[in-house]
């Protein structure tokens, strides 16, 4: 019962945290120079939690798996197969309406879309970080049963330090797209709420079976692969400056242009720190 207690706790305590994060570029109303250098680091701290944190969290975990020789699979197959799924799953997400019109050309579907539900499943980024978040969740769960209470604590630091700045890039993306402030609240309490409800559902199964991790790991790859979609998606939304007719911008813009850069360059390695933090 305490070890449910401090389940709990910690998940309260990580979904207050994350929705304090989030309502920061919401709630600050910043000026469009400082939102762009808000995204442009966000930018970074997306793509470094995804190559650096999220990918090596889910092969830590297929090796450590008891089973993992069952399977008579090579464990780079397994590494590979498991994110590209990932991926092409967020690229048929992205891509519903084509599926719709080539097999369900009747179907409207303008209603759902004006929903909070509507707007989250319209959003690919919000999408793989609540599912990437729901897998965090189960993989901390599993790792609450009394044998592995030592790595649960670490485990658990290690998901708060990229979770916090991963929720505050969401904000940002989602603020510089110009959501309503209705639709953003319900992006924030969903991707806030993936992990803890997750961690507390995972608790029974973990007393009960779960003790192995391959199972786990792969879901982990695969949730690594719908996040490398999104984080693609959202760079590739972000092209370079490089129209010959725009030599003649001004200095002060290209100066701009120039710490957007070396901004998301330093983003993608704030993941990389936080997660040497949370080594043991």
């Amino acid at each position: 019962m305490a070890g449910f207690l401090s389940l709990v706790f910690l998940g309260t305590f990580m979904f207050v945290a994350c929705m304090a994060v989030q309502l920061f570029p919401l709630k600050t109303q910043l000026s469009p120079k400082m939102l762009q250098k808000a995204l442009a680091l966000s930018i970074g701290m997306l793509v470094g939690t995804a190559i650096a944190v999220v990918v090596p969290e889910g092969v830590e975990l297929l090796v450590e798996g008891k089973d993992l020789l069952l399977w008579r699979v090579p464990v780079l197959f397994v590494i590979g197969c498991s994110i590209l799924m990932g991926f092409m799953v967020m690229y048929l997400v992205d891509h519903h309406q084509v599926i719709k019109n080539r097999f369900f050309p009747e179907l409207m579907l303008s209603k759902v879309n004006d929903t909070s539900f509507g707007s989250i499943v319209q959003c690919p980024l919000t999408l793989s970080l609540i599912l990437h978040s729901t897998t965090d969740g189960f993989a901390l769960g599993v790792t609450s049963v009394d044998e592995l209470l030592s790595m649960h604590y670490i485990f658990y630091s290690m998901i708060i330090l990229h979770k916090l700045p991963t929720a505050f890039s969401l904000s940002t993306v989602l603020v510089q797209k110009g959501l309503s402030e209705r639709l953003c609240y319900a992006h924030f309490l969903a991707f806030a709420a993936a992990t803890p409800i997750a961690l507390i559902l995972a608790y029974p199964l973990a007393r009960i079976s779960l003790t192995d991790h391959s199972m786990l790991a792969v879901l982990l790859l695969f949730s690594s692969g719908t996040f490398l979609y999104s984080v693609v998606h959202l760079v590739l939304d972000q092209p370079p400056k490089d129209d010959p007719e725009s030599i003649s911008v001004n200095i002060p813009e290209q100066n701009d242009d120039f710490l957007n850069l070396v901004l998301t360059m330093c983003g993608t390695l704030v993941p990389l720190l936080f997660s040497l933090a949370g080594v043991d």
